[in-house]
């Protein structure tokens, strides 16, 4: 720092910066919103003013006091991304080309990763860039994000200057140039791209109706209906009975996942069970895997006196499939309205035909 002294008044002194010439010192924002590879067309991108970015202060002050915070959140597990890359110094003379080199960081407090996840830039590399002709130039990567739990990580952006036939090597080193903020958010399973998918395993004619005699029962309901389905198809559900309790309390067995109540009942409170949902959709999935039809509770009405004062009716999962929107849905066979399609909803936490909702889903159980 240079220090300027009045000639005739030693004691008023005043110091200056030095004036650093051909410096790479350039700046790196978001260029475009974030493409999904996904598809699932849950990124959304924000700009925070509130939320400093301490960028390094060989970039030019009245640069980097503007320079906002790049936000988006994002449920993909895949995403393309785009940076601008411009001159981050008002000084006169400045380098204009370089290296820029993004690495990520998880946010202050986040856990580590687990060994099965990862956080990574596909081209993991140190980007050449020129803007002698331009103002400015792009970089393109993509970032590959498989984390089992919500996370938030920035990319961070680094430059070095690079050694060029007569360009002068500039001294600064890693300058902090640019940063985004990436929040993951936990994607529901049924926009996973890898369900197996199958027609029903049962024919109209292979159905089991509702009114026909069962040798096992004298006095068959819509359950039992619903029991003779699996069993045609060589299976039998883990538990028969909702309730692990037998002490006259209420508890749900381990075997069942409640999607949906209509009323407080075993310590659930009434409405979507979000956390069985998802739990119910990870079983689903692996059931489908392995082409095993599975027992469901249907609610439609209001009053019915099932045990988890929910389910009106029973029938069974006995397909799965994508339609033409890429929604899924499984195939409901059932023992006495009309079959069909079910389709997941995820964002509201649901499995749906209309106004019936699929409330129960009973693990099955080879013969």
């Amino acid at each position: 720092m240079a220090t300027v002294t009045e000639c005739g008044n030693p004691s008023n002194t005043f110091s200056i910066e030095p004036l650093e010439m051909w410096e790479f010192t350039p700046i790196v924002s978001l260029d475009a919103e974030p493409i999904d590879y996904d598809d699932v067309k849950e990124t959304s991108l924000v700009y925070k003013k509130d939320e400093k970015v301490t960028l390094s202060d060989k970039i030019s002050k009245s640069i980097r006091d503007k320079y906002t915070l790049m936000v988006f959140t994002t449920e993909s597990k895949k995403l393309s991304l785009k940076f601008t890359v411009k001159n981050g110094t008002t000084d006169q003379f400045y380098d204009d080309d370089g290296y820029i080199k993004p690495e990520i960081a998880l946010a202050k407090g986040e856990k580590e990763l687990t060994e099965k996840e990862s956080i990574k830039i596909t081209d993991d590399k140190s980007f050449l860039v020129d803007y002698t002709k331009k103002k400015s130039t792009l970089i393109e990567f993509d970032v590959e994000i498989n984390t089992e739990t919500e996370k938030t990580f920035f990319i961070n952006f680094y430059a070095n200057d690079n050694k060029k036939y007569f360009d002068i090597e500039g001294k600064y080193k890693n300058v902090f140039c640019g940063q985004v903020k990436v929040i993951k958010k936990k994607s529901s399973i049924c926009k996973d791209k890898d369900w197996s998918f199958f027609p029903s395993l049962v024919s109209d004619s292979k159905k089991v109706t509702y009114g026909s005699s069962l040798s096992w029962t004298n006095t068959p309901e819509c359950y039992h209906y619903a029991l003779q389905q699996l069993k045609d198809l060589g299976y039998w559900v883990k538990t028969e009975r909702w309730n692990k309790k037998w002490d006259g309390t209420k508890e749900l067995n381990d075997d069942i996942f409640q999607l949906y109540l209509s009323s407080d009942v075993a310590g659930m409170k009434k409405g979507i069970q979000k956390e069985m949902f998802e739990n119910s959709l990870i079983y689903l999935k692996q059931a489908m895997e392995s082409k095993t039809p599975v027992m469901v509770g249907l609610h439609y009405r209001e009053g019915y006196a099932n045990e988890d004062l929910t389910t009106d009716h029973f029938a069974v999962i006995t397909g799965c499939g994508r339609d033409i929107d890429g929604k899924l849905y499984f195939e409901v066979t059932d023992n006495f309205y009309s079959s069909g399609k079910y389709y997941c909803i995820c964002e509201n936490y649901e499995i749906i035909k209309g106004n019936y909702i699929i409330s129960q889903v009973r693990k099955s159980r080879k013969l």
